[in-house]
């Protein structure tokens, strides 16, 4: 998955489902294209190994693409950061705050004196 440091985790996890969808399908392509060439004889050995391999390819998109799912879920049923993300995470929002420290000093203040937020009773 690339790093994206304006992202949310949500758009991570929403990005990394799309990405291993996407990978399962083309996976799944592959491996109904090397059965249809196989309809009714038994394929030769070099054609064994090629429906091994992809139904290795087939069995790991899947899981990848559940696995996907699950870190999305854990995310938005019940807030859980996955380890991975908490990282990048902490390193986004120290790049907003030195940024937003940055332009906080080249801005005008507008902070009112503490003197003159006062009232002052009448005499």
């Amino acid at each position: 998955m690339p790093f994206c440091p304006t992202c949310s985790v949500r758009e991570k996890l929403t990005q990394e489902v799309l990405e291993t969808t996407a990978k399962k399908g083309e996976a799944f392509r592959k491996f109904e294209e090397i059965m249809l060439q196989f309809p009714s004889e038994l394929p030769h050995p070099d054609g064994v190994q090629r429906i091994k391999n992809a139904s290795n390819e087939l069995s790991t998109a899947r899981k990848e693409m559940a696995r996907a799912y699950q870190r999305l879920g854990n995310y938005l049923d019940r807030g859980i950061v996955p380890e991975d993300l908490k990282a990048t995470t902490l390193q986004a929002v120290a790049i907003a705050t030195s940024a937003g420290a940055g332009n906080a000093a080249k801005e005008p203040s507008t902070k009112i004196p503490q003197s003159q937020t006062q009232l002052k009773p009448p005499k």
